[in-house]
Formats: C-alpha cells, structure tokens, sequence
C-alpha cells in the first residue's frame, strides 16, 4: 500500500517482521505498550520521522533503508542497529539519554551526526558503533570509556574529542581504545 502515516493503537505488544515494509510510511508514532520490534518491520520506506515511546526491544534492521529519517525520538535502555549499514545519513543531531550505559555494536553506524555527546554513563562504545558517520566533526565522552572495535572507522570529518586540541586524540582516550578504533579518521595528526 502507499500510506503516509499509521496509527498504531495503544495495547499493541509486538510489531511482526515485515509488518510495515514498504508502505510509503513517511512518520511513525510506536506507542509505549510495544514491548518489541522485529526484524525489517519498517524496512523500505521513507519515514523521516520516527518516535519511540517507551523502551521496546528494537531487533536489528527495523527501519533498513529507510534512509530519509531526519529526525528520531528514542530513550532506550540501550541503543542497538536500527537501522542497517545505511544508518540515517540525514539525522545530524540526536541526543543519548543520559541513564543509558552501553552503545551497541554498529548503533550509529552511518548516520549523518554531526557532534554527539556520548553521556558519563556510558561504560562502553561497541564494534562500529559509529562506523562510516563521515559528518561527525566533534566527539565528547569520559576519556576512560571502553572503545571497540571500529567503533569510529571513516569519520573522516572527526577532528575534535573532548576539550583537547582540535587534531589530536587524547592519550587516555587512546589506551582504553582497540587498536582500530579510529583507522580512517583523516582529521587526526
């Protein structure tokens, strides 16, 4: 079908794989009684808003290529891959909540960010987390949080982290980090 928008009812627990897929959804409002998201139940479709009330168990690529998002309301317990390898390369700006202490393998992977302030809960920053955010210029987190692999490859506009020198990547921030964390961050000297 080609529908703009869909009222999905307060009481609904759980959103099949595939429900949405390729409806022409241009916004979404998920209610607060959804407890789950499956696999590419939104995949395919130009949604440019999406609103997650709640803290539903959003499964790996919901919303794959549904790459005109530009803006996305979500306050998880934690933040896993919504959106596929593409990400949502139009969402410049998204704010972490505060109390969440983990970012998931390839979370923001791809997404179009340009600074991220990454919460002084956060403990951790998985594999690829922000993988391929070629926009994301500034960076701002505790300099002891654990950093995996990948987790910043191809920000090649990333030139800021914390307070620092612009260019340059603190040395604590460098010893709690994999190896790779940044390989192919050409900002950096």
């Amino acid at each position: 079908p080609n529908v703009s928008s869909v009222v999905i009812p307060e009481g609904t627990t759980v959103l099949d794989a595939e429900c949405f897929a390729k409806w022409g959804l241009k916004t979404i409002v998920i209610p607060s009684s959804v407890k789950e998201i499956r696999t590419l139940a939104f995949s395919t479709n130009p949604l440019e808003s999406i609103v997650i009330c709640g803290d539903p168990k959003v499964n790996k690529n919901a919303f794959k290529k549904c790459i005109k998002v530009k803006k996305v309301e979500w306050k998880p317990s934690s933040y896993t891959c919504i959106a596929g390898d593409e990400g949502f390369p139009l969402v410049e700006h998204f704010i972490i909540d505060p109390s969440v202490s983990a970012l998931e393998e390839k979370a923001f992977c791809g997404w179009g960010l340009k600074e991220i302030d990454i919460p002084a809960n956060v403990k951790s920053i998985g594999k690829e987390a922000f993988e391929n955010c070629r926009d994301l210029e500034r960076i701002k987190m505790k300099p002891d949080v654990q950093i995996g692999e990948r987790a910043f490859y191809g920000c090649e506009s990333l030139t800021a982290v914390n307070e620092f020198e612009p260019n340059t990547l603190p040395l604590e921030l460098i010893k709690s980090s994999a190896s790779d964390a940044f390989k192919a961050c050409t900002g950096f000297n």
